[in-house]
């Protein structure tokens, strides 16, 4: 756990945006076309493509002129450490501390990248050890596995019920 945090350490928030964002547009499993990154962060295609030769040359990111990126393997470890974070940080907040689920995103956007490996371990704990978010999006492993989940609804969900439906 150490080196994961260690190794965390040295990604901006710009550069972890960026490797989540990715992953979130399919990046893991094939190219996203530079337009297609640019839109979903809310930047010019430009900024894109220099902050995604920057990420090529850290080896989280292989990038082709015509196809767009996608994930190296390390990419994909840091992208789904975000992610793990981001959804068990949403399921805290609506489980803990009372938000509602369609308010959680942006205050888990920000402590996203602050919160240690200690912490991520404590709410896991905390929670039950869940396996989804309070949107029914699947929560990473430590290992970085994803679980497939049975979509319904979010509003066939309640206070008691967390979307914890799983296949």
């Amino acid at each position: 756990m150490v080196e994961q945090l260690e190794r965390r350490s040295v990604f901006t928030r710009s550069q972890e945006d960026y490797l989540k964002a990715l992953y979130l547009l399919g990046g893991d499993e094939r190219p996203v076309p530079t337009r297609d990154l640019a839109q979903r962060l809310g930047i010019s295609s430009p900024s894109v493509s220099e902050m995604v030769t920057r990420l090529s040359a850290q080896g989280l990111v292989e990038h082709d002129r015509y196809r767009g990126q996608q994930l190296t393997r390390e990419g994909r470890k840091v992208a789904l450490e975000l992610v793990r974070h981001h959804r068990l940080l949403e399921m805290f907040l609506v489980r803990v501390l009372g938000y509602s689920w369609d308010e959680v995103h942006d205050e888990a956007e920000r402590l996203e990248h602050v919160i240690s490996e200690r912490m991520e371990q404590r709410i896991f704990e905390l929670l039950g050890r869940p396996q989804l978010d309070p949107h029914g999006h699947a929560i990473p492993t430590l290992g970085g596995k994803v679980r497939a989940v049975t979509a319904f609804p979010a509003s066939a969900s309640n206070k008691q019920n967390f979307l914890e439906r799983s296949r």
